[in-house]
């Protein structure tokens, strides 16, 4: 082995253990065409002052949108990031009943009472972020609702899940529910 070979190879175990040792994953930010606004302004702000004062005040705009572009790109790529690593989970409850057992639903202690009580309950719960509940507007036939719920991480919402106090579990035993309509979602979000 040649003495540039074993060089190279010896810098590379040096490069590799400094990685290993600082355990952190660098982003680069991606290509971007602002840095290059930002050089045909500043390009322009200097031919204004030895040509003429309008160049100056056109590459001096531009500077301006450059820098804006520049940091609002910049940002936007950081909070896309800040997403991928730090995903929420959404469970997802859904189930349908016949419009004709509105009443039902809608009584004291009735399906509609039980989900506004569960879902304060869940403020009170570790990790979770967000509730929320829709239905269709149908008066005939069958009224899909759908209830979800958004989760920290999934051991939170695992946690959740093996609770007595579940969703599916108050739905399930409800009387006026299509029982073949039960669905349950857990889905992660894509950044």
């Amino acid at each position: 082995m040649s003495e540039s070979t074993q060089l190279r190879h010896a810098v590379e175990m040096m490069h590799e253990g400094e990685h290993e040792e600082h355990g952190e994953h660098i982003h680069l930010p991606g290509p971007s065409i602002w840095p290059v606004v930002l050089a045909v302004g500043i390009f322009l702000i200097a031919m204004g002052l030895v040509a003429h004062l309008a160049f100056a005040g056109a590459g001096f705009v531009i500077v301006l949108v450059g820098v804006a572009g520049w940091i609002y790109e910049t940002r936007a790529q950081a909070l896309d990031v800040e997403g991928l690593e730090n995903p929420h989970w959404v469970h997802s409850v859904l189930f349908q009943y016949m419009a004709e057992k509105e009443p039902d639903v809608a009584r004291p202690g009735g399906l509609r009472g039980l989900i506004d009580q569960h879902l304060v309950a869940l403020k009170s719960v570790p990790g979770c972020i967000d509730q929320q509940v829709l239905r269709t507007a149908n008066h005939e036939g069958p009224v899909q609702v759908i209830v979800s719920s958004t989760w920290k991480d999934a051991d939170a919402l695992a946690d959740y899940e093996e609770s007595e106090a579940s969703l599916e579990a108050l739905v399930q035993e409800s009387d006026v529910i299509v029982q073949t309509s039960l669905q349950v979602y857990d889905l992660q979000e894509a950044g």
